[in-house]
């Protein structure tokens, strides 16, 4: 099985801000469908 996922998230503020790394977790859905 093979994923290609492409994301772009923006962000605009009006001071400098620091953003921490973002984590993007995939797991098998838990209801089994």
């Amino acid at each position: 099985m093979h994923f290609e996922i492409t994301h772009l998230t923006s962000y605009r503020y009006s001071l400098p801000v620091s953003l921490e790394p973002h984590t993007l977790r995939l797991r098998p859905r838990s209801d089994g469908a």
